[in-house]
């Protein structure tokens, strides 16, 4: 009897042991992202699930509501690290400026499996974590992101963040909403459009086939160009 008592308890102490440690490990990635925003941004203020607003300017075009959104931003690790920008003005700054690089807008696809959650709580609305107020076109939000919103994944609680926590550290994203839009390949067509009417004007459109309009079919044919 003795010995059973003696393996049941070290059962238990093992099952608190392992309790503690899981614990652990989400406090301690709570209590270091508290302790850095006291140091760093005291007066950055929390919305949702913990992300938190360092600097909004509000834009005074549509609100947020596409699937695609056009968008300059900048990704900052905790400690200060420029992890990616498409500002090449910033990119000159922190010498990682590349000739060949492309600066500028990029497409974004918001949803689940396609975008971290915590863009999306930048981005707001009532169906995002953070439940922020939505961004307008031609605004700049730039907001702290938990580790445990670095995620595409979605879930309904805090607590649900955290059992399912991203391994992807923590960062500061700056996002400039340029524009949005629903049907991708239409936007590609236009902006290509727009592209050789701005650099090779006169240009037109071609096409391979008698069921497809030329200005439909995306194709450009420039020869002789010097």
């Amino acid at each position: 009897m003795k010995r059973i008592y003696i393996l049941a308890a070290a059962a238990l102490a093992l099952f608190s042991c392992i309790a503690k440690t899981e614990d652990d490990t989400v406090s301690k990635a709570t209590d270091y992202f508290d302790a850095w925003l006291k140091i760093n941004y005291p007066e950055a203020r929390e919305h949702g699930m913990g992300v938190y607003v360092i600097e909004d300017t509000p834009g005074t075009g549509p609100y947020w509501d596409s699937t695609y959104i056009f968008t300059t931003y900048t990704a900052t690790s905790l400690d200060g690290t420029v992890s990616y920008t498409g500002k090449e003005d910033m990119a000159k700054q922190i010498g990682t400026y590349k000739s060949s690089n492309y600066y500028g807008p990029v497409v974004l696809t918001t949803g689940e499996s396609l975008c971290y959650a915590g863009i999306e709580a930048i981005l707001g609305g009532e169906g995002t974590a953070g439940k922020l107020p939505k961004m307008r076109v031609g605004g700049t939000r730039k907001a702290v992101i938990p580790s445990w919103l670095m995620t595409t994944s979605r879930y309904d609680t805090e607590a649900d963040y955290f059992k399912h926590e991203s391994t992807t550290a923590a960062a500061i994203y700056t996002i400039h909403l340029t524009g949005q839009f629903e049907d991708l390949t239409r936007w590609e067509k236009d902006s290509l459009a727009a592209y050789v009417e701005r650099h090779f004007p006169g240009t037109e459109s071609a096409t391979f086939s008698e069921d497809i309009e030329a200005e439909d079919s995306g194709f450009y044919f420039i020869t002789d160009y010097v």
